[in-house]
């Protein structure tokens, strides 16, 4: 997502990018000011969520980002790294309510309950 006041719902990425390098995401906010992200699900790419540095008062919420990195390239690709969400924004620029994910960096992130199965939210 690049630009402001951009809303993005309601989508499903899966697959997306490369182990090497590891700079590949399923849902990206890559700049601009007034951006949400909003009851996606990111499961099974290089990096889940990524917020970039030069985005600005992004809100997050509400997505779950689960096995980003897929477990075949966490455990087969030497030094491969991702994360299910990732904040490279200033402090404060933006904030995150109600996602669900296992790994995070400079984001806050419930971990899933041991066996539990990620749903929409709002789903059955």
């Amino acid at each position: 997502m690049q630009g402001s006041d951009n809303s993005l719902r309601w989508n499903e990425t899966t697959g997306n990018g490369f182990a090497n390098p590891n700079d590949d995401f399923g849902i990206g906010v890559q700049n601009g000011n007034n951006n949400l992200v909003e009851e996606n699900t990111a499961l099974g790419n290089t990096n889940g969520i990524v917020i970039f540095p030069a985005a600005t008062n992004s809100r997050i919420r509400r997505n779950i980002a689960v096995g980003n990195p897929t477990i075949q390239a966490a455990t087969g690709v030497q030094g491969s790294v991702g994360v299910d969400i990732w904040d490279q924004s200033a402090p404060g620029a933006t904030t995150f309510d109600g996602n669900l994910c296992v790994t995070s960096i400079n984001a806050p992130c419930p971990n899933l309950a041991p066996g539990a199965v990620p749903r929409k939210p709002g789903g059955h």
